[in-house]
């Protein structure tokens, strides 16, 4: 089980630890790569640290990391994705992930029964506002 603190970090670790905070608590990275953004990525197994100039900026994290987000496992329960969206409030959808700004979520895979694409992302808050204007709201009857 990965533990999720929305808006807070994951694991024990929080949003803006720095790429050294990160290995002294996680250990060395099986690697480490730059994103087309530039910034750096740390791959875990079945987990991804992305880093932007106020460190720990985003964790992706497969399923099978098991992880649990305010005592939901979105990536294996339907229900538990959807008490996620109605929690947030405020749920939208870009490019196949749905956004929980409030919870400082990103899921795929779920709502549209695409298990390939099956993803969680915890992010640090204000990751997605960029992005706002292309976003449309989600409603739980779409999934």
């Amino acid at each position: 089980m990965l533990d999720i603190q929305p808006n807070v970090g994951v694991a024990g670790l929080t949003f803006g630890a720095s790429l050294d905070e990160v290995q002294q608590r996680w250990g060395k990275p099986i690697s480490t790569a730059q994103n087309r953004s530039g910034e750096t990525v740390f791959a875990y197994p079945d987990i991804q640290l992305t880093f932007d100039d106020a460190g720990l900026a985003e964790v992706g994290v497969a399923p099978q990391a098991d992880p649990v987000a305010d005592g939901a496992r979105p990536l294996s329960s339907k229900a538990d994705f959807e008490r996620l969206v109605r929690d947030d409030g405020q749920a939208q959808q870009v490019f196949g992930f749905i956004v929980l700004e409030t919870l400082g979520l990103t899921i795929t895979g779920v709502h549209d029964g695409d298990t390939e694409q099956l993803a969680l992302t915890a992010f640090r808050t204000g990751r997605w506002a960029r992005l706002r204007d292309q976003m449309t709201p989600f409603q739980i009857s779409q999934s």
